[in-house]
C-alpha cells in the first residue's frame, strides 16, 4: 500500500525517508547544539553588558568564542556521520531500483 501512495503522490517520493535511529539521533544533536548555541548567546550578551575593561572584555571573548566551538564539535560531527550514513544509505537504495 505505501508504494501505491507514494506512485499516487510524487511529493511523497522526495520526502527524505531515514532509518529509524536515524531520525531521533538527528533531532537529539540539533537540540544540543541549540541548547549550547543558547547558553553561548547568553554569555556572550553577559559579556557584552559588563562594564569591565575592553582588554579583559576581548580576551574573555575569545576564551567563550573557543570554549563554544569546542562544545559543538563533537555534536556537528556527529550531524556530519549521520548526513555520510543517510547520503550512503539513499545511494545504495537508488541502485536497488
Amino acid at each position: 500500500m505505501l508504494k501505491t501512495a507514494t506512485k499516487a503522490n510524487p511529493a511523497l517520493d522526495a520526502a527524505p525517508v531515514y532509518p529509524d535511529d536515524m531520525e531521533p539521533a538527528l533531532q537529539d544533536a540539533l537540540a544540543l547544539l541549540a541548547n549550547i548555541d543558547a547558553h553561548y548567546d547568553a554569555e556572550r550578551e553577559r559579556l557584552e553588558l559588563w562594564s569591565g575593561p575592553e582588554s579583559v572584555k576581548e580576551r574573555l571573548a575569545t576564551q567563550l568564542a573557543d570554549a563554544h566551538r569546542q562544545e559543538r564539535e563533537p555534536h556537528v560531527q556527529r550531524l556530519a556521520e549521520l548526513h555520510r550514513r543517510w547520503t550512503t544509505e539513499i545511494l545504495y537504495r537508488q541502485t536497488l531500483h
